[in-house]
């Protein structure tokens, strides 16, 4: 489990936040303990693909990864639409809104809670499980699938189109840099940055993987970022049905990092590399 030790302590975190019995909630508290929900929620991604339909051992094991997964989003959604708020309110000062998803985010507690309860439960079983097997079967698993959805992504789109490419680019970075130890670059001092790094454990072997690749993808993640929030400020206003309207300059960076995979085939390269050495 030492590998995997970043999920109890994801845990823990997020128990500990949520105990407090405050209504006041930073920005920064806010995105801190949503990246711990992250942490979880991709892990669960993982463990749901590594279990086989077929086995009631593998039955089990999709079971659990769909339960950390399901509550792990429940939490990360409910953060993510008070952040959501409380951001454009510093730029937009939409103070009713911002009041009501407060309001939303306090009633939501009791149901934060039990998800809280249902993680930590699942964690006690997954500890017991060959953590290190599991999770590079389910990996190749989800970067195939990720790579597929990534080419039905709609450009033209902003929540369904650009948002939903982030999303999907981000996972696959996620899945790489949270086990400690587990992957290394084949790079000899690669120039990392706080989204890249991996930690090196002594006395561990490690799957080794392209840089490039992760870095390509990290860099998408942070490009698609910066017009995504452009796109969200501009459509903060609108009715449900203009969500999904984008800009001109947004529609074709989108274009162009979905050509730009298909080039340079980071996913599935990233994921040929972990085939070859599990």
């Amino acid at each position: 489990m030492e590998l995997f030790n970043y999920l109890n302590i994801a845990h823990d975190k997020i128990s500990a936040y949520f105990a407090k019995k405050t209504t006041k909630h930073s920005i920064a508290d806010l995105t801190e303990i949503r990246t711990e929900t992250f942490k979880l929620q991709a892990f669960g991604r993982i463990l749901k693909r590594a279990g086989k339909k077929s086995s009631d051992e593998g039955q089990m094991i999709r079971l659990l990864g769909d339960n950390l997964k399901v509550s792990s989003k429940f939490i990360e959604d409910s953060i993510g639409e008070l952040l959501y708020h409380s951001e454009m309110n510093e730029n937009l000062e939409n103070k009713s809104r911002l009041d009501e998803a407060e309001l939303i985010f306090t009633i939501l507690k009791v149901d934060i809670d039990q998800h809280i309860r249902w993680i930590a439960k699942s964690l006690e079983v997954i500890s017991n499980l060959e953590l290190k097997a599991l999770y590079l079967k389910g990996l190749t698993k989800e970067l195939k699938k990720l790579e597929e959805a990534v080419e039905d992504i709609n450009p033209k789109l902003l929540e369904d189109g650009t948002h939903q490419l982030r999303r999907k680019l981000r996972w696959a970075v996620m899945h790489v840099i949270y086990p400690a130890g587990l992957f290394a670059y084949k790079e000899k001092s690669p120039k990392v940055t706080e989204f890249t790094g991996l930690v090196e454990v002594k006395g561990f072997k490690p799957i080794v993987i392209p840089f490039e690749s992760i870095n390509y993808l990290s860099t998408a993640v942070y490009e698609l970022g910066e017009v995504k929030d452009e796109g969200l400020r501009a459509n903060y206003s609108k009715t449900q049905s203009e969500l999904n309207s984008s800009k001109p300059h947004i529609i074709e960076l989108t274009k162009k990092i979905l050509s730009d995979l298909k080039r340079n085939k980071a996913l599935s390269l990233l994921n040929s590399e972990i085939k070859n050495q599990i």
